[in-house]
């Protein structure tokens, strides 16, 4: 999720630039009161996931973006946003590289471990701006800056839904406007996988 908004995990605040790829776009704009903080960013004490690939030169492509591939990644947001806000990392997996699989799954763990759980329980109006379009090999990356509307909060697992201090972050009655920039890969004859999530501190 957007991202330039961030899940605040309790002990502090993380930075992530998680991404498959070398080269990089200008960061999303970082969230205000209200905004949403969608997938997660990793806390400070989790350190670096892993080693961010080293990939050949990469060269521009003339080849237009489809209406069918905007759509699609729109449908990842989606599926990605809600298997993260239900905890289901596993209804994600077809839609990420594996190395986002991983840092998915680590980041749920991460959280369940300090007692919080961002949730997302809607996911709307997505729209999707293409930043960047290129080759490297067989592989073609495009990155994208996202905004959609969603449900999105954090709670404190340690209190009841009833106590002060529950909701730690976003709003479960209030919707949030999102922006991030993901990057997605594919092979060509393959399907768009999410391999990069930009986010600023």
């Amino acid at each position: 999720m957007g991202l330039a908004t961030r899940l605040a995990l309790l002990g502090g605040l993380g930075y992530l630039v998680f991404t498959g790829v070398r080269a990089r776009q200008r960061p999303a704009r970082r969230a205000t009161p209200g905004q949403g903080r969608s997938v997660p960013e990793v806390s400070e004490w989790d350190g670096p996931l892993v080693d961010e690939p080293q990939i050949g030169p990469v060269e521009a492509t003339d080849e237009a973006l489809s209406v069918a591939d905007e759509q699609d990644f729109a449908d990842i947001v989606t599926a990605v946003q809600l298997a993260w806000g239900s905890g289901h990392t596993a209804d994600m997996r077809g839609y990420l590289s594996p190395e986002m699989a991983d840092y998915f799954d680590r980041a749920l763990a991460t959280n369940l471990d300090h007692g919080v759980e961002n949730r997302v329980e809607q996911v709307w109006d997505v729209r999707v701006e293409p930043i960047s379009d290129r080759w490297d090999g067989d592989l073609r990356y495009v990155t994208a800056r996202l905004r959609w509307m969603a449900v999105d909060y954090t709670v404190d697992l340690s209190k009841l839904a009833s106590e002060p201090g529950y909701v730690i972050d976003g709003s479960p009655a209030t919707p949030a406007e999102c922006e991030e920039v993901w990057t997605f890969v594919k092979a060509k004859e393959g399907a768009w996988m999410l391999s990069g999530i930009e986010q600023e501190h």
